[in-house]
């Protein structure tokens, strides 16, 4: 068995690489997910280049998933969280992003992986939307590239390891403006686009973390949902409008720290060793479990019955 490249920033170093491609030249094509690009190796596993910069403008990526090649060796590459798909050129050069038929950024729910048939078809799975998308590309390019070469992005004052998972902070998003891909997201002030379901889930969609069955389907506390007027909810518990949201009982900044190991970053605002955070609000559950069976079923999270 060999194994090619290992963890870091620098060429031929990946930060959760996720999924693979084979170009017609037999390069190796790997999204790179959190170094937001696509590292390029050859058949032997030796470093070739990158494709895409980190970023949120037009031949930058963000959280690139997929990735494929087509007949003529374009790289195309889905962005989970900026929604688009881009071609590049085999050198790295940028294309431009899949259009629609106005000539706008073609928009998808969670694009991921990418393929294409034998008779170009373009295929895409939307994890959003629960579908595969099959895609006929009418490649209107004159040849010609955007750019020769995709720009870096500005952070502005904000550390790289910040805007990973706040892309508000990156600019022009963090002016409120829009880039060429996609609008300025939108935020509250009792929910910050960090905390939002979506931006969870562009790390905990298999790609850095898979949590998709024990979050999203088999737990108990499903965002959304008004906890009884009964039951206490401490403040140190936000939640959003009411509701329950991932950020009730999850923070990236829990007491202050932050490692930056995005391996262990599933921060809880309580402890939980001994129950004690469930225990805030499922105050019912020190009484035994006879008072736990009779809350709704909504309610029980991890005490629950089937």
């Amino acid at each position: 068995m060999e194994q090619f490249g290992r963890h870091g920033e620098s060429l031929g170093q990946f930060d959760h690489p996720f999924q693979l491609a084979i170009a017609p030249d037999d390069s190796i094509l790997a999204s790179d997910v959190i170094n937001g690009r696509i590292g390029v190796l050859n058949r032997n596993g030796g470093a070739v280049r990158s494709v895409g910069v980190y970023g949120i403008d037009l031949g930058q990526l963000y959280r690139p998933k997929g990735v494929a090649c087509d007949s003529s060796g374009r790289i195309w590459v889905s962005d989970g969280v900026m929604g688009v798909i881009q071609a590049f050129t085999s050198d790295g050069s940028i294309v431009d992003v899949l259009r629609d038929e106005s000539s706008s950024p073609m928009r998808f729910n969670v694009p991921m992986g990418l393929a294409f048939d034998g008779a170009g078809h373009l295929f895409v799975t939307e994890l959003g939307a629960n579908r595969v998308r099959k895609l006929r590309i009418l490649d209107k390019t004159t040849g010609q590239t955007v750019l020769n070469r995709p720009r870096a992005t500005v952070t502005g004052k904000q550390a790289r390891s910040c805007t990973i998972c706040h892309i508000e902070f990156i600019e022009p998003f963090a002016g409120g403006r829009p880039t060429r891909l996609r609008e300025a997201p939108m935020a509250t002030p009792g929910q910050p686009i960090v905390s939002t379901s979506e931006m969870c889930l562009s790390c905990h969609d298999g790609s850095v973390d898979d949590s998709r069955r024990r979050v999203w389907q088999e737990h108990g506390h499903q965002t959304g949902i008004t906890p009884p007027g009964a039951m206490p909810v401490p403040d140190i518990l936000p939640l959003v409008e009411g509701k329950i949201a991932c950020r009730t009982c999850h923070s990236a900044h829990t007491g202050g720290q932050f490692g930056g190991d995005m391996a262990s970053t599933v921060f809880l605002r309580v402890e939980n060793s001994t129950s004690q955070l469930c225990m805030g609000c499922h105050i019912d559950h020190t009484r035994g479990p006879r008072s736990a069976r009779t809350r709704p079923a909504a309610c029980r999270g991890p005490f629950r019955r089937n």
